[in-house]
């Protein structure tokens, strides 16, 4: 099967929808680069925003055209129906949640919930720094955007120390 290419199912109230993604044309240094899952989201969202939306005789077909063999072409559509497939079930399950820890707004299943964005570097590589307010006693403190959606307070929850915020 070749690697260049991989297709994938778009989003379709009218019936299945099918487009092609090239692996050099997905942003992979935008992701590389990503500070936050939303970076990388909107990342992929644009590329999926500038793929054609095929019908599955729209994809046979184009497929066909580059000359992939039909076994080829019956593999990315299943592997394509299967990716869907296992994302809607893993939603169904609860498995996959679409909230974004980095999101102002958030809170977390300790009651923390992020407060604002300092734009301040992180102490892990490539992350930054976001205000987290405990919902209990109000302590405010620092913690790495990858650490929100875990955190504890530092003040009452025996939680780690919190980063600096200024």
């Amino acid at each position: 099967m070749r690697s260049d290419l991989f297709v994938v199912m778009l989003p379709a109230d009218d019936g299945e929808r099918f487009a092609i993604l090239w692996r050099d044309q997905l942003p992979i240094e935008r992701f590389a680069r990503s500070r936050s899952l939303e970076d990388v989201r909107e990342a992929y969202r644009s590329c999926l925003a500038s793929a054609a939306p095929l019908t599955e005789a729209g994809v046979r077909a184009q497929l066909a055209g580059m000359g992939l063999p039909n076994d080829d072409i019956e593999d990315q559509i299943d592997r394509a129906r299967d990716m869907q497939a296992g994302f809607r079930d893993a939603f169904a399950r609860g498995e996959i949640v679409w909230e974004s820890p980095t999101r102002v707004g958030y809170r977390n299943g300790h009651g923390q919930q992020l407060i604002r964005k300092t734009g301040l570097p992180g102490t892990l590589p490539l992350q930054k720094v976001y205000v987290l307010k405990c919902g209990s006693c109000g302590h405010e403190y620092g913690a790495n955007g990858s650490d929100v959606h875990s955190r504890r307070c530092p003040a009452c929850q025996d939680g780690v120390a919190g980063l600096p915020i200024q």
